[in-house]
């Protein structure tokens, strides 16, 4: 198990001697194109298969357009000032501004 890795390790070290290697043996870049393959079918498997379990379910139900359009939130945000006291406002209907001298800083 101590082996693996050790292994990975002296992989990315032997990285880019390896691939020098293999642009000038044509045996190596037949190697290495197959190596790619099957690193950007890994990459497209797991897309693939993030995505199928996804629309299968498994996180929960996805909203339709319909209920993502018909949601309403009517408070964006609220700004407070340390002794609690509401300093400022922002919703989508009616907004307060505040201006930027009435913020506290942080001390």
């Amino acid at each position: 198990m101590r082996q693996a890795p050790r292994k990975v390790v002296s992989f990315f070290r032997n990285l880019p001697a390896a691939f020098v290697t293999a642009v000038k043996d044509p045996k190596q870049r037949k190697k290495w194109f197959l190596r790619g393959c099957y690193a950007f079918g890994g990459v497209i498997f797991i897309l693939l298969f993030i995505f199928l379990i996804t629309w299968l379910g498994a996180f929960g139900p996805i909203p339709d357009s319909n209920e993502l359009r018909e949601i309403n939130q009517p408070e964006a945000s609220k700004v407070y000032s340390h002794d609690g006291q509401l300093r400022g406002s922002s919703i989508r209907k009616t907004e307060t501004p505040s201006r930027s001298k009435t913020f506290l800083r942080y001390s």
